[in-house]
């Protein structure tokens, strides 16, 4: 079983991973879906949602992965925008902390 004490530490450390704010981490999203050929959000996400739950996900943590890269929709998202690895950070922040995220 897991608290909320360790719950909020997982996460915290999941985002300073992602931003790297770690020492000997080096993560750099935006090469890391190009690679994978994945540029546009819906691509991404369904990408990243794969990889790390093998397909079990809901319409809702999708549409919320989808909704961090597209400020809820206001904003397109290309990967080569200036802030495009930001809002990777934010968005693979979010997906961490899913519950899917949390299964050890």
């Amino acid at each position: 079983w897991i608290n909320s004490n360790l719950l909020l530490q997982r996460i915290r450390h999941a985002n300073r991973l992602v931003r790297n704010q770690i020492g000997g981490t080096a993560v750099d999203l935006r090469a890391y879906f190009a690679r994978n050929l994945q540029v546009t959000a819906d691509g991404i996400v369904g990408f990243l949602l794969q990889q790390l739950f093998y397909g079990e996900f809901t319409q809702l943590e999708y549409d919320t992965a989808v909704g961090v890269l597209t400020d809820d929709g206001t904003r397109p998202f290309f990967i080569n925008q200036p802030d495009a690895e930001t809002r990777l950070q934010q968005m693979v922040g979010t997906v961490l902390g899913y519950p899917g995220g949390q299964y050890q």
